[in-house]
């Protein structure tokens, strides 16, 4: 099943340790490469790191009441990420992104897009066509 981009941001993070939420998702870090979400930016009153970062692959399960975490162990300081250093360095955001075909004509901007909350693998780019091109 794939979720749209808004059901990523604001999740909580569940900590199956505490049973309680350590902290929530305010963004996702995407890596442009290969359109895959590598981490999420979090924040949260209990954590001593800021700014936070939790790697998708310490998401141990993604259920209805957020994403479920070890424990706050998992968030870590970008510092700490050496791997991830690069890309988020880069500074990727895809939304509001310029869609063009292959001859070069301007198709629109990225509105949305939709993900497999299991690999975190970025499968369909909604498109805003422009005004004069949908008329």
């Amino acid at each position: 099943m794939l979720v749209l981009s808004h059901r990523l941001a604001d999740v909580a993070l569940m900590s199956l340790q505490t049973g309680a939420s350590v902290a929530r998702t305010t963004g996702a870090i995407i890596d442009p490469r290969r359109l895959h979400i590598v981490a999420f930016n979090c924040e949260g009153r209990t954590l001593d790191i800021k700014p936070a970062i939790i790697h998708t692959t310490d998401i141990r399960e993604v259920s209805d009441v957020g994403f479920i975490i070890d424990d706050s162990d998992a968030i870590r300081d970008p510092d700490e990420l050496v791997r991830l250093k690069e890309i988020i360095d880069f500074n990727f955001q895809l939304m509001g992104i310029h869609v063009v075909d292959n001859h070069g004509k301007k198709l629109g901007t990225v509105a949305d897009y939709a993900t497999d909350p299991l690999g975190f693998l970025i499968h369909k780019l909604h498109v805003k066509r422009p005004l004069l091109t949908s008329l």
